[in-house]
C-alpha cells in the first residue's frame, strides 16, 4: 500500500489513453490496482494493470464502472470503438438507405453474415472490434 507514494500524479495531465486516465484516477482516489479491481467486482488487481499499460482493451460494461465509481461522465473512458458503436444501428441503417443497399448487398459487399448486420441495425449486439474495423475502413462508420 505504502508503494502509492512511490508514484507521482501530475494533477494537471490525466494522459491521452484509457490506461492513463485510469491510472491517473486510481492512484489519485488512493487505490491499488488490487483495490480497485475488487471495487469493481474482478479476481484480482492484473486485469486493471493489463488495462493501464494499453495490453488489454476495456468492455463497455466496465468503462461505464469505472466512470460511475470515479463520479465522471459514462463515457468518459470510451474508445472510439465504444464511442462509435456506441449508437450505431441508426449509423448503419442511414448508410445503407442512403447508398440504396439491402441487407443483402451489404453484406455481401462487406463480407458479413446477413444475421449480424440485422442484429447490429435492431439494436440486439454490439458490434465486436474485428467487424468495426471493417466497417470503419469502408467509411460507414
Amino acid at each position: 500500500m505504502d508503494n502509492l507514494n512511490a508514484y507521482k500524479i501530475d494533477l494537471y495531465n490525466e494522459g491521452k489513453s484509457i490506461g492513463d486516465k485510469l491510472k491517473y484516477h486510481r492512484l489519485k482516489a488512493g487505490l491499488t490496482q488490487d483495490k480497485l479491481a475488487k471495487i469493481m467486482g474482478l479476481s484480482n488487481g492484473v486485469s486493471i494493470k493489463s488495462i493501464e499499460l494499453n495490453q488489454k482493451l476495456i468492455s463497455r460494461k466496465l468503462s461505464e464502472k469505472l466512470a460511475n465509481y470515479f463520479n465522471l461522465g459514462t463515457k468518459f473512458f470510451y474508445d472510439d470503438y465504444l464511442e462509435d458503436t456506441d449508437m450505431v444501428s441508426e449509423a448503419l441503417k442511414s448508410y445503407r438507405i442512403k447508398n440504396n443497399l439491402s441487407i443483402p448487398q451489404i453484406c455481401e459487399k462487406l463480407n458479413i453474415s446477413k444475421t449480424a448486420w440485422r442484429y447490429w441495425e435492431n439494436s440486439r449486439s454490439y458490434i465486436s472490434r474485428s467487424s468495426y474495423a471493417i466497417l470503419k475502413k469502408n467509411n460507414i462508420l
